[in-house]
């Protein structure tokens, strides 16, 4: 008995289910990109400066662009970290 009112009650919703309203969706799109644009440009600036940075280093060798390199890394592991904490804690 149980099973036929469930049977019932999806056949009853997919007759009468109404076409998917995109406005819904759509909406919030603006304000996600408000917030998501200024940790864009952080995280491009970070690597903009990386690179900068390798090319520097690297017209003095392969050890000291080696360790710059690794440097960065740690600083871009960190920065992420930091990022994916602060989106964590935000409610």
């Amino acid at each position: 008995m149980l099973i036929i009112r469930a049977i019932n009650i999806i056949s009853s919703w997919l007759i009468f289910k109404q076409p998917m309203n995109l406005s819904i969706y759509t909406k919030e799109f603006k304000y996600n990109w408000t917030l998501a644009a200024p940790v864009m440009l952080g995280m491009l600036g970070h690597t903009f400066v990386s690179f900068v940075d390798n090319i520097m280093v690297g017209q003095l060798g392969t050890a000291e662009l080696a360790a710059v390199s690794l440097g960065n890394s740690f600083m871009f592991i960190a920065m992420s970290i930091g990022i994916g904490f602060s989106t964590a804690i935000t409610p």
